[in-house]
């Protein structure tokens, strides 16, 4: 009697574990629609001409409808039809810099650029060969290869109308830049990289808030975890 109730035990501690298991899986799974991604408190570093923070890296599924295949510059109701499947939305960014760079300086710039990572190789510039710059340079200016002072990119040969660059402004002697809330539909599955950049040193001190979000047409499985797609899919 006492050989069953301690199997009996085991078989209600195994259940127990199996349940939570599943609870795990279900919360991994499909318990968030979207992986959001909060700034603040986060600084720009110096890298090379550039002044650059990392906003993100998540693993993206184009939707399988091809009616949802919009491009960011489509009309507010093709934008809300996206909102179901897969898309990076930005949720109140605000920029602040210094008031002293701000009577300093005037008018400046903040660039948001957005591209999956087969298109890394698209990113920056050199005028004449050497070190990749990701700012344009005045070299490059004259050589009509960019614009001096923003951010250097190719269109992608793989994904037509990446990558996505976006601008936030200041006006004058502002000390408040903010980018409209807005949605980028993909059309494509891939691992997606964002990055905050200005090319301006006066906007030394620059601080930002707000969050973005990244969603999947079902849900959200974070991109480093894509390979485990098929292991969850078999549970």
């Amino acid at each position: 009697m006492a050989a069953v109730s301690a199997a009996a035990a085991r078989l209600h501690h195994l259940l127990s574990l199996c349940v939570a298991v599943a609870g795990l899986l279900l919360m991994l799974l499909g318990g968030g629609e979207a992986s959001v991604h909060e700034y603040r408190g986060l600084g720009f570093l110096n890298k090379g001409n550039a002044f650059i923070l990392h906003a993100g890296s998540e693993g993206l599924y184009a939707p399988s409808s091809p009616a949802n295949a919009t491009t960011a510059e489509d009309d507010e109701d093709a934008a809300a039809a996206a909102v179901a499947d897969a898309f990076i939305r930005f949720d109140k960014i605000t920029f602040r810099r210094p008031k002293d760079a701000a009577k300093e300086t005037g008018s400046a710039m903040v660039q948001i650029l957005v591209f999956e990572i087969e298109d890394r190789e698209m990113i920056g510039g050199s005028a004449y060969g050497g070190q990749k710059a990701i700012c344009c340079t005045s070299d490059l200016a004259k050589l009509g290869a960019c614009t001096e002072g923003s951010v250097i990119y190719r269109p992608s040969q793989v994904n037509p109308g990446w990558p996505q660059l976006l601008f936030s402004s200041f006006d004058g002697s502002d000390t408040i830049a903010t980018l409209p809330s807005r949605i980028i539909p993909i059309t494509k599955t891939g691992m997606y990289n964002m990055y905050f950049i200005h090319c301006d040193p006066s906007l030394a001190g620059l601080e930002i808030e707000g969050q973005t979000v990244w969603k999947n047409p079902t849900g959200y499985l974070p991109g480093r975890m894509a390979p485990l797609k098929n292991f969850f899919g078999i549970m």
